[in-house]
């Protein structure tokens, strides 16, 4: 089948209410249609598994017709269309209300993301299910929601937003990001902060292509600050669980807890606590923060953390891409900001 013709049918299984039916049919899994996940939640957890990025592709300049995914859900392996897949990821992990060239690179980063990991290309797959590719899990691999989801997700606008994703996936059809002609290692996140950060400061693995890089544009997110507070006896058993050894006294908090250094990016690198030195994106997940970017302040027996952004801030900023195409620039412009230094590669 030519490549064309194959094309052809990717549209016409994508038109609007007539995905799902086709991939019941094929597999017995109902596809999804576009997107809807807020950004409430961080796209990849501080905690991922940051995965060989030296391998070398098998096939280079080829992109596989089909990827394997365990979902979660239904504790299975499903094979399905890499675009499917694709188009399913960005309907989870970017809201449909984006600007098109925003969901575009959202796009591109998945399906780059999915080629990186493929084994038939060589990848490693998902380390954390065995035989698949990749995996539902938004805090390992990608999001992904189904048909069904979306639909209740939507609702009357299912359609619309449907008709969107698709055109912001077969758009790009084959793109990816690499650099010196491999897929690039891919991470995003809801909200940056103003700032993103080094992959080095966040997973301790450093990338020509994930510095810090400036994200404006952010400040109207609903998710751009948050504050929380604690009694500062409920701060001191939360903190005792992860570090015991730590010495902390209620009526001493705001002399013995005291942010020692900032990354590039400009969040807590380490902070002490009660005489540990402990690194922000720990201290982060003991107190399931927003993100690493925060200061604390302490009265009336209570400690407030004031959290910027959302997500560990590594790679493109969601709400940073789409304040760029509110501006006018188109995906190319945002991917090649935010992995700066990697190409956007056409791949047959």
């Amino acid at each position: 089948m030519t490549r064309r013709r194959r094309r052809q049918k990717k549209r016409m299984a994508w038109t609007v209410g007539g995905a799902a039916g086709l991939l019941m049919l094929l597999v017995g899994f109902p596809m999804l249609l576009g997107a809807g996940q807020s950004v409430d939640k961080p796209s990849v957890t501080p905690g991922i598994q940051v995965e060989n990025s030296a391998a070398p592709m098998k096939a280079q300049g080829a992109v596989p017709e089909t990827i394997k995914v365990y979902d979660h859900n239904s504790g299975s392996i499903v094979e399905m269309g890499l675009d499917d897949y694709v188009c399913g990821v960005v309907s989870a992990e970017m809201p449909a209300s984006y600007e098109l060239e925003a969901l575009k690179a959202q796009a591109v980063a998945a399906r780059t993301l999915a080629v990186k990991k493929s084994t038939a290309q060589g990848g490693d797959g998902c380390v954390k299910h065995p035989g698949a590719d990749v995996c539902t899990e938004f805090g390992h691999c990608q999001d992904y929601k189904t048909a069904d989801n979306l639909k209740k997700d939507w609702g009357g606008a299912y359609e619309t937003y449907a008709a969107k994703i698709h055109e912001a996936v077969f758009s790009t059809e084959g793109q990816i990001l690499t650099y010196d002609g491999r897929p690039i290692q891919v991470f995003y996140h809801a909200v940056s902060g103003g700032k993103t950060e080094d992959a080095q400061a966040v997973f301790g693995a450093s990338y020509p292509y994930l510095k810090s890089v400036s994200s404006t544009g952010e400040e109207k997110s609903q998710n751009y600050d948050r504050t929380l507070t604690f009694t500062n006896e409920k701060f001191i058993s939360t903190f005792k669980k992860s570090y015991g050894k730590a010495k902390l006294s209620a009526g001493k908090l705001s002399s013995q807890v005291k942010i020692l250094s900032y990354t590039e990016g400009g969040r807590v690198d380490t902070i002490e606590v009660g005489g540990v030195a402990v690194k922000g994106t720990d201290f982060r997940t003991v107190f399931d923060l927003p993100s690493a970017q925060f200061d604390l302040s302490f009265t009336d027996g209570a400690v407030k953390i004031h959290c910027i952004g959302y997500g560990h801030g590594v790679g493109m900023s969601q709400t940073g891409a789409n304040s760029m195409a509110q501006n006018g620039q188109d995906y190319r412009a945002i991917l090649t900001h935010y992995y700066g230094g990697a190409e956007i590669s056409q791949l047959n």
